[in-house]
């Protein structure tokens, strides 16, 4: 990271902005941190900004009163990440990808699912094998390994999707013996 500085605007922030290497995507990073909230917490996501930057195309960070909104736009997905000031130490509150909360996402809603999710994870639910699991959470998680574990769930949920319509034209047209996802897979 090239050419790093920081100025103090009128509304007592700090701005930091990263010149990016012209091999990548885009060329400026653009971090807002309000000055009374500086800290560990602070500095830890501009850590993590780091590692991020080399596969997104946008970083911002917006400060509030109760949390903060890390956006990262990755391949024309945008996500919202909603941290509380406590983080790492606290999970996200709220995760959202093209506006759509992670949380519905994960969810189960039809229970034909189940054998192919315990095929790709080797459990029942994406929650309890989750990054974000209040179990599995520890403040070494990086919202770049969160964002990898989406991407990679976003695939598996496509590819359940289309064992489901496999499924649903092989009863539909009686051909149970045709495996459609071997020409799919």
């Amino acid at each position: 990271m090239s050419n790093n500085h920081a100025t103090l605007t009128k509304q007592q922030s700090l701005t930091t902005h990263f010149n990016i290497p012209d091999n990548l995507q885009f060329t400026e990073l653009v971090i807002n941190v309000n000055a009374k909230t500086q800290g560990s917490a602070n500095s830890r996501l501009i850590q993590e900004i780091g590692s991020i930057y080399a596969q997104c195309k946008n970083v911002s960070i917006e400060k509030y009163d109760n949390n903060q909104l890390l956006k990262v736009n990755i391949n024309d997905n945008t996500f919202v990440f909603e941290l509380c000031y406590s983080y790492p130490f606290k999970m996200p509150a709220n995760i959202h990808i093209n506006g759509v909360n992670y949380n519905d996402i994960k969810r189960i809603s039809d229970p034909s699912m189940i054998p192919y999710i315990k095929k790709y994870l080797g459990t029942d639910c994406f929650c309890c094998h989750s990054l974000l699991c209040a179990n599995n959470w520890t403040p070494i998680i990086r919202v770049a390994s969160i964002i990898n574990e989406i991407q990679s769930n976003m695939i598996i949920l496509h590819k359940i999707k289309i064992h489901l319509l496999c499924d649903e034209l092989r009863s539909k047209y009686r051909c149970q013996f045709i495996m459609f996802e071997d020409y799919l897979f």
